[in-house]
């Protein structure tokens, strides 16, 4: 947000490069540890980081209505717990605060330290949350023009309880090559993903489609992706995630007679 702050108050600067847009492997020598740059917008399977949340609430609101969090809702490392400070990425023209179903303030986006994004972030310097105090949720009522135009609300961080996976797309051709892929979270009981999670997560496969990707998993602040790939027969395919101690779930894919067009080669190309 600072960067491109920065690059749209220069009017002799027509636009800005970010690196990058994707986590990608490396070699031992940078990153962390693991031969993993994580400098991505999104992680190396296409999931959205905080920053791919920026750049969405930059977007008209006539567009989509944006308004996104940057944070878990825990207690944080604060010597006296709360949440400080509290950014939101949005582009509403103002936002409602409350906890607890009390409200704490009705706040504008940041304009002194943005004044040159579309759309600023929210920044709250502080939320109070004292240690041993119980929170039952915070929410956020973001307006435009004085009328509600979309609302989060997020509840204290639970136990990791159960899986939820989620598919691309509903249907593949049954050409051999088409695909989709399956998002995996690890989610509590109000179905908020376990940020902590890296627990170990299988998949098995019924039906007519074939796995691609690690087999296990390990998840990543609470997530993973794998992909399924279509076979040249039609009908259900069934996807099952499991992992211990959490409830399993699951996905239904239908691979369905391919019925796209044949398109024809320029003269003098060499098909595949």
């Amino acid at each position: 947000a600072k960067i491109h702050n920065e690059q749209y108050g220069m009017d002799n600067v027509p636009g800005a490069i970010g690196w990058c847009a994707f986590d990608y492997n490396t070699h031992v020598d940078f990153g962390s540890g693991d031969r993993i740059c994580y400098h991505g917008v999104v992680d190396i399977l296409r999931q959205p980081e905080f920053a791919a949340h920026f750049y969405r609430s930059q977007k008209d609101p006539h567009e989509e209505v944006v308004l996104f969090p940057a944070m878990h809702l825990t207690q944080g490392d604060l010597s006296a717990g709360g949440i400080s400070p509290l950014t939101i990425f949005s582009n509403c023209d103002t936002m409602d605060v409350y906890m607890n179903n009390e409200k704490l303030c009705t706040a504008l986006p940041d304009r002194e330290h943005f004044p040159h994004l579309p759309h600023p972030p929210f920044v709250l310097p502080s939320i109070p949350w004292p240690w041993g105090s119980r929170m039952v949720e915070l929410k956020l009522v973001g307006k435009i023009r004085g009328v509600t135009g979309t609302m989060e609300t997020l509840t204290a961080m639970g136990a990791a309880r159960q899986l939820r996976l989620v598919a691309d797309h509903e249907q593949l051709w049954a050409d051999g090559s088409d695909w989709t892929r399956l998002s995996v979270h690890m989610c509590d009981a109000n179905g908020r993903t376990f940020p902590c999670a890296h627990h170990c997560v299988t998949f098995s496969v019924t039906g007519p489609a074939v796995l691609v990707g690690e087999k296990p998993v390990s998840l990543e602040v609470g997530r993973a992706a794998v992909f399924v790939r279509s076979t040249h027969k039609t009908g259900s395919v069934g996807i099952t995630t499991a992992s211990a101690g959490a409830a399993s779930a699951g996905a239904q894919i239908q691979c369905v007679p391919n019925t796209q067009p044949t398109v024809p080669l320029p003269q003098g190309a060499v098909g595949h």
